[in-house]
């Protein structure tokens, strides 16, 4: 979530609790059926989205963007947006690529620091569409910690 420590300074805990839980809940409407959302770690949001393209993943990311920005929930500290906002940095991984999470996860990390940087609420992608980089994408919603994911301590996000 874009400026979510301001958010959580003006409105409190309690509703950055509760913006996030409408996040969670944006995000999995947003995704296909076969897609997996989690949250990973305090505001950061994880999306996999097997078999899709980079093309395609991007077409789906800036859906679940705009779907975020519809709920119009008041952040007055987020501007000149004045609503809650993400920004998504998005990694394309080749099918029979070897997965190194933490690569991953760092390059998502990266792409989502260039789409705050260049302005926020934006999607931009960790590698070159053209690259051919595709079809086993994974998405990065937010900041991620620096090591490992362990599958099975991801919260589902609400479905």
């Amino acid at each position: 979530m874009d400026h979510f420590k301001l958010y959580n300074d003006h409105y409190g805990h309690l509703a950055g609790d509760e913006v996030l839980q409408s996040i969670s809940r944006a995000v999995a409407q947003a995704v296909r059926a076969g897609d997996m959302a989690y949250r990973y770690g305090g505001e950061e949001l994880l999306v996999i989205m097997p078999e899709q393209s980079a093309e395609t993943s991007i077409i789906a990311m800036e859906r679940v963007r705009e779907a975020v920005e519809r709920l119009s929930i008041t952040h007055e500290s987020n501007r000149p947006y004045g609503v809650v906002t993400i920004s998504i940095g998005l990694v394309a991984v080749a099918q029979g690529e070897p997965l190194v999470w933490e690569a991953v996860l760092n390059q998502a990390d990266a792409a989502m620091y260039r789409a705050k940087a260049a302005g926020r609420n934006r999607v931009a992608l960790a590698s070159d569409p053209a690259s051919g980089a595709a079809p086993y994408p994974s998405v990065l919603l937010g900041a991620v910690a620096s090591r490992e994911p362990d599958f099975d301590e991801l919260d589902a996000a609400d479905r």
